[in-house]
């Protein structure tokens, strides 16, 4: 796959600097003056886009476009989440990807004269993930890639400059980048790594702990790198109990407290009710509900004053399986 912009074969990009891993073509004026970088990682390009100076507010939206070509078959296609994949014919995965885009500015956190946070949850550089994207084919195969930042966010006075616009490339991971697998404690020698099920909790049989490992992340996100957020997907199949010591499936975590808490340990216990009615006064206006089963024998009676009668503790919190 190649990037490029529309302007590029008429010599209007400078010779590039090289650093390392990381080429940057500066002051391109089809980006309206700012530098394009791009860092060549483990199964990914960086890709950054650097404006030194807020752009004018009274030009209009700020757009930059890019060219996309030799893409060996791959069709784009824009995904909900704002991030671009691109496809094989019949291929449920994307080879490639495109993740939603992101811009920071130069703020650092201010630190005291012995170098702590002055403020515990400083996070320094303001990040925006208010950065669009749009595709349109240009024939041949190619496709024009435009990618907008949000105008407000750039002209805020609050932004320390220079700002980065970042829409990395990456190549997607195959199935040996994770691995999983389970243990039963009833039978602890035998091996599940070819299971395509990961049990977790308590069952009248014993415990199940599952395990995942991903050998191959430092392709993906290097040494030093700054992770603002991450997400594991996960799916829940069924739910595993013996239905003797089943509890309706309702319970809710809202703290535990009072003459349990001195007599069990607050770490070990959470408070459960079979009553969803009781579960949503207790998570209040924007709170979640969680559901799970949990053995009758790891329940203890809430003696706290003013609980009702369908509250209880659970003696481990470890042993509830999340339904």
């Amino acid at each position: 796959m190649t990037v490029g912009l529309p302007d590029a074969a008429k010599g209007e990009l400078s010779l590039p600097r090289v650093d390392g891993d990381t080429v940057t073509h500066e002051d391109v004026a089809a980006l309206d003056g700012a530098d394009l970088s791009y860092e060549v990682l483990p199964g990914r390009v960086k890709e950054s886009i650097i404006l030194a100076e807020a752009p004018d507010e009274d030009a209009g939206p700020v757009e930059y476009v890019f060219t996309l070509s030799d893409l060996d078959g791959l069709t784009p296609r824009l995904e909900k989440d704002g991030s671009i994949g691109f496809y094989g014919e019949l291929e449920p995965e994307p080879a490639v990807s495109i993740p939603a885009g992101v811009m920071w500015d130069s703020r650092e956190a201010e630190t005291t004269e012995g170098g702590k946070l002055s403020a515990p949850d400083d996070q320094g550089a303001a990040v925006s993930r208010d950065v669009a994207y749009e595709l349109e084919r240009s024939g041949n195969g190619a496709w024009t890639l435009t990618v907008t930042p949000d105008l407000d966010w750039l002209t805020d006075e609050a932004r320390v400059w220079p700002v980065t616009v970042d829409p990395t490339i990456i190549i997607s991971p195959t199935g040996n980048f994770s691995k999983d697998t389970m243990i039963l404690s009833e039978a602890p020698t035998t091996e599940y790594y070819t299971s395509s099920r990961l049990s977790v909790g308590r069952t009248g049989g014993g415990l199940a702990r599952a395990m995942l490992e991903f050998p191959q992340l430092d392709d993906v996100v290097p040494a030093g790198s700054t992770v603002t957020d991450a997400d594991l997907g996960l799916y829940f199949d069924q739910a595993h109990t013996d239905w003797a010591t089943e509890v309706p499936p309702y319970a809710q975590a809202h703290g535990a407290f009072g003459t349990e808490m001195a007599e069990f340990g607050a770490r070990s216990l959470v408070s459960v009710t079979t009553s969803r009615e009781t579960a949503e006064y207790f998570a209040g206006e924007g709170g979640e509900v969680f559901v799970g089963q949990v053995a009758r024998s790891e329940l203890i009676e809430q003696t706290l004053e003013g609980a009702a009668e369908a509250e209880s503790l659970i003696r481990n919190a470890f042993g509830a399986v999340a339904v």
